[in-house]
């Protein structure tokens, strides 16, 4: 470990790169590691739609025609599609629908997929489009799923997806032989993280974790750039030797600044909270675990809000109409802003998971990057 810092400081020193180093680096990767499922919950009609927030359900009733054997269910995040399960007399003869334009309606581009067994898997691909004016753009997604009809007594239908997957590898660059990891959601391992081992403990650590949407790492005095292939079977590095800053988000470091517009449509920036704690919040109704943290939210919103804590929602990938809906029926009082209007918060934040949390200090700078499990301590110590 201290060799390896040595080499890098010393040739930092020097002062630019190694010009022997190559300019590209291709790392292939290992076999695909299943790291987590999600079971997506299916239901009855009368169930999906009582406990559904999602206004395209309206969409979906004049489209689909319940019967007592479907199931109905949305694949998250909620925009991504919606899932019609049909059971014949075989169940591993079930019948799937998926709604792959995401609009909620079940005709067109609907797809059946037949013999969707507890044991098989079908993948199911389409193309997501997001935001406004100039930040409208497209995303291609993929779930690879299967059906378990649950156990008896209280069987709970529900379609499984594998949901994180890993790669793993080795590059090098020059003397230097460096571990990664690549993370893929969805299976769709562009739209993940890379990490690299950069201080060779065999460890990952966060600040060695890039998201997708920055991705520039400094390797023995050189800028690269990392690329991953969409199946995460390559980890590209590239050179142009042109230094990009990246942001340190260590403790101490100050918090990158933006602009926002709420969803009430009110502009501001980050600068504007000086004085003040503020929690950022990358979440989604998509996700689970964001979901989950609210009642902390909820409680800590209520606790220090008198005490200057702000805590301040971005918002990634809803439609605002779902947004909306999704506050008010679940009451959160605090402010919320759709990524897409932050002109790039997730790149400046690195953010490739979420929840993702920061809080920044009354003076601007990054206070702490708490976790989910020690984000009520962290806020609370900070407030005292």
């Amino acid at each position: 470990m201290k060799r390896l810092l040595i080499i890098l400081t010393s040739l930092t020193a020097l002062g630019g790169s190694d010009p022997l180093l190559p300019s590209r680096i291709d790392a292939p990767t290992g076999e695909i590691e299943v790291v987590r499922h999600k079971s997506w919950q299916l239901s009855i009609w009368e169930d999906y739609t009582r406990q559904s927030v999602h206004q395209k359900v309206i969409a979906l009733k004049q489209t689909a025609v319940p019967d007592e054997d479907s199931l109905f269910g949305v694949i998250g995040p909620g925009h991504f599609a919606t899932a019609v399960v049909r059971h014949v007399a075989d169940p591993d003869s079930t019948e799937l629908l998926i709604d792959v334009d995401g609009d909620g309606a079940l005709d067109g581009p609907a797809r059946k997929l037949p013999r969707v067994g507890t044991s098989e898997y079908v993948t199911v691909k389409n193309e997501v489009t997001g935001g406004v004016g100039e930040n409208r753009r497209s995303t291609h997604m993929a779930a690879r799923l299967r059906f378990d009809p649950g156990a008896p007594p209280d069987p709970q239908p529900a379609l499984v997806e594998d949901w994180l997957l890993r790669r793993t590898g080795r590059l090098r660059v020059g003397t230097l032989d460096v571990a990664f990891r690549l993370d893929g959601y969805r299976g769709l391992f562009a739209r993940g993280s890379a990490c690299l081992d950069l201080n060779g403990n065999g460890d990952f650590t966060t600040e060695e974790c890039f998201g997708h949407s920055k991705r520039d790492v400094e390797l023995a005095g050189r800028n690269y750039s990392l690329e991953v292939a969409e199946d995460g079977s390559l980890l590209t590095l590239r050179s142009d030797d042109v230094s990009v800053p990246r942001p340190t988000l260590l403790p101490g470091s100050p918090a990158p600044d933006f602009e926002f517009q709420d969803v009430d449509g009110t502009t501001g920036r980050l600068t504007e909270y000086r004085g003040h704690f503020v929690l950022l919040d990358f979440w989604g109704t998509w996700c689970s675990p964001c979901v989950a943290d609210l009642p902390k939210l909820r409680a800590l919103n209520e606790r220090f809000r008198d005490k200057g804590l702000k805590l301040l929602g971005i918002n990634v990938a809803d439609p605002s109409g779902v947004l909306s809906e999704f506050i008010k029926v679940n009451e959160l009082t605090w402010r919320h802003v759709p990524s897409e209007s932050t002109g790039g918060a997730l790149q400046l934040y690195d953010v490739g998971s979420f929840p993702t949390y920061f809080l920044i200090a009354p003076d601007g700078s990054i206070a702490a990057r708490p976790s989910r499990d020690d984000l009520v301590d962290v806020i609370a110590d900070a407030m005292h």
